[in-house]
This record gives structure tokens, sequence and C-alpha cells, in this order.
């Protein structure tokens, strides 16, 4: 498996050849240390792609939608629900690799989600 963290960002892993992601001990470790972990590869091209087109039309996020800054006082827009619709937003919660790997993380840390 091709995990490993990158030299410009902590906590970076990397889906394996077969394209599953394995939650390993260093995975549990990196979680631990800074509270987060960021999946390289998560979503292909297309799937990143149907997801940004439904964040930006689904009638169903936009009322929810606000804007937040960042630490350094850029703006993104976040919308908080609380159900996976059956569209391309829907998509990643329903993740085998990211539910998968919440769903380890979770067992082994008390995680709010």
């Amino acid at each position: 498996m091709e995990t490993g963290i990158d030299s410009d960002l902590d906590s970076v892993f990397k889906l394996s050849g077969d394209g599953r992601f394995t939650v390993t001990p260093e995975v549990l470790d990196s979680y631990k240390k800074y509270g987060y972990i960021i999946i390289r590869g998560l979503l292909t091209a297309e799937e990143s792609s149907l997801v940004e087109e439904g964040w930006n039309v689904d009638p169903y996020l936009q009322p929810g939608k606000y804007p937040q800054a960042d630490d350094k006082g850029d703006l993104m827009e976040l919308a908080v629900w609380d159900d996976a619709s059956n569209d391309a937003t829907g998509l990643v919660g329903r993740s085998e690799n990211l539910a998968g790997a919440v769903e380890k993380v979770c067992e082994d840390f008390t995680c709010i989600i």
C-alpha cells in the first residue's frame, strides 16, 4: 500500500494501487497527532466534477450555504445537512473508502461526526 505523509503537508495519505484505503497504525497516529487525515485520490476526476456541479446547482444545498472566512480571511462556502442525498453530493459520504476510514478512526478515538 502506498501511503505516507507528503513533505509539504502533514497527515496526507494515498489510496493503494487497487483503489482502496486502509486505516493503518500510521494513519491512526497521524489522526491522533493532527486531528485530521487527507486522503489523496479519494474521488476520481469525474466524481469530483459531479460533486462540484452538484454543489453549485443542487437546490437542496443552496439555502443552507453560508460564507466562512479561513484563517487568511479568504471566503469559502460551507453547508451543513443531516442526510446524504441520492445524487453526486451524497457520493462522498457514502464512499466505502471514506465511510470505512471514518468508522475505523472512530473505533479508536472519540469522534464527533
